[in-house]
């Protein structure tokens, strides 16, 4: 990975908007499509510099952590093209139903054990809706709430009304996951089943009984630089508190796996951008992180990073979390 000198124009543009960042100011959308076209070896310095000021004066100098587990696997009617776990697509992944309350047991005691305090229950299905599936659902999730110890997180698709948003609240869920992937225009290239405003809509509903929103997406699809920006500005106009970033990683058997990765210095890069896009949102560095950063997790750490997915993914694995907290040792963090 070799970088070209830094063009002076650009840091120093850079620099300004940080200032600016710095006291409040949101970037333009002009701005926005500006930070996410740069050419990465030119920009990176600034950009990385930048980004860890402004992580470090909205969030300080500590990284939370989360983990998930995969409640319900395979199966899933969605059409999502870059999803291990869509029927559309023809990977080999175990197949599985909603987890016994054993089992939420014992995914709580492992996560326990890692020292991490958020735990995602994730179920590969369109959505829920009221039903004997939401009972089961609520009636597991209950009994997680009570063992303590954890905060329940839940991604479970898309929520049709406030009614069945309120029986997760009520049954401990604090943060519900609903990625919107990519941007508005991309968002078709990418599923058809369902809309990028039906993810918007389930936000909504989650918004107004209370859970905090957990939605990012994935970059590295084959979507442009624009799309990036586009996806940044959504989020931040839907208000999401956590913005959690996934660097696409081709699965044999889905409709993207030819899709060359990302160059590593192009995802930090666009890490960067998204912090100066969204200074004060908790934004985390989630799934594809050491399959395409590989050695230079640690840059993307600094390049705004507030937080960190330990633990194995839904249907690839991570590094082992020994790993990544000697990572943030060495690199000055608190974490928790």
């Amino acid at each position: 990975m070799s970088l070209n000198h830094i063009d002076k124009s650009v840091e120093k543009k850079i620099n300004e908007l940080k200032e600016k960042i710095l006291d409040g100011y949101l970037v333009s959308e002009t701005e926005a499509r500006w930070l996410f076209n740069l050419p990465a070896r030119t920009s990176i310095v600034p950009l990385v510099s930048a980004a860890a000021v402004i992580r470090d004066s909205f969030r300080g100098r500590h990284i939370q952590l989360c983990s998930i587990v995969n409640a319900k696997s395979g199966g899933c009617s969605e059409d999502c093209k870059f999803c291990a776990q869509s029927s559309f697509n023809k990977t080999n992944i175990p197949r599985y139903g909603f987890l016994s309350k054993d089992e939420i047991c014992n995914a709580i005691e492992r996560t326990r054990k890692m020292g991490v305090r958020n735990l995602g229950f994730v179920a590969a299905w369109p959505g829920l809706k009221s039903g004997e599936l939401l009972d089961e659902v609520c009636d597991r999730l209950k009994e997680a709430s009570e063992i303590g110890a954890i905060n329940i997180h839940a991604s479970f698709g898309n929520i049709p009304d406030t009614e069945v948003a309120a029986r997760l609240r009520e049954v401990g869920v604090v943060v519900y996951n609903h990625n919107l992937e990519t941007s508005p225009s991309y968002f078709p290239n990418i599923c058809s089943t369902h809309t990028q405003k039906d993810r918007i809509s389930t936000i909504e509903h989650l918004k107004e009984v209370g859970i905090k929103i957990c939605s990012g997406g994935i970059i590295g699809m084959g979507e442009t630089s624009d799309d990036r920006g586009e996806l940044a500005l959504t989020l931040r106009k839907v208000g999401v508190d956590i913005l959690p970033i996934n660097i696409f990683n081709p699965i044999a058997g889905t409709a993207l796996s030819d899709v060359t990765p990302m160059e590593p210095i192009e995802a930090i890069k666009t890490i960067a951008c998204f912090r100066l896009t969204l200074p004060r949102v908790e934004i985390i560095l989630a799934g594809g992180r050491p399959s395409q950063l590989r050695d230079v997790q640690s840059l993307a750490i600094f390049a705004g990073i507030s937080g960190l997915m330990v633990g194995d993914y839904l249907t690839t694995q991570n590094q082992p979390i020994e790993k990544d907290l000697k990572m943030l040792d060495d690199l000055g963090f608190r974490y928790f």
